[in-house]
């Protein structure tokens, strides 16, 4: 009886999910531990600076392209569970917006990497950075 129970209790969607999320968020927080020392060494701190500076200039246009969708669009879509139309429109729109948002960023991003010295001086470490923000735009985290 208390065998069955405990099977049932494994097999559960609830506690699948736990589990699996449970250990996404550990391996994030270890893999990093393991693979800095590597990445300084290989890259080097001067390159390894750029690179982090890169990533934190690209989160500003992160935030940007979200402009907030991972609540509202999230919250839209449990209202609306039952209607797979009016779930498809959202998605359509947030979409939509996202890329235009991704558009404005792009400009602006692209003036500031024409415009000043700090940046000129290595665009390829902008332009890489530039490319998770295009995965990030359209990764419906929501």
């Amino acid at each position: 009886m208390l065998l069955s129970w405990k099977n049932s209790i494994a097999k559960s969607p609830l506690v699948q999910n736990i589990v699996s999320l449970g250990t996404l968020q550990f391996l994030n927080y270890i893999i990093p531990f393991i693979t800095f020392p590597y990445v300084v060494r290989v890259l080097g701190p001067e390159k390894f600076g750029l690179v982090n500076f890169a990533s934190a200039f690209v989160a500003y246009f992160n935030l940007i392209t979200d402009y907030g969708f991972n609540l509202s669009a999230t919250r839209d879509i449990a209202i609306n569970k039952d209607d797979k139309v009016r779930i498809s429109e959202i998605v359509c729109a947030v979409f939509l917006i996202k890329l235009i948002l991704f558009f404005i960023s792009l400009m602006i991003f692209s003036s500031v990497l024409i415009s000043f010295e700090k940046f000129r001086s290595d665009p390829a470490f902008y332009l890489v950075s530039l490319t998770t923000l295009l995965g990030l735009t359209f990764t419906p985290v929501w």
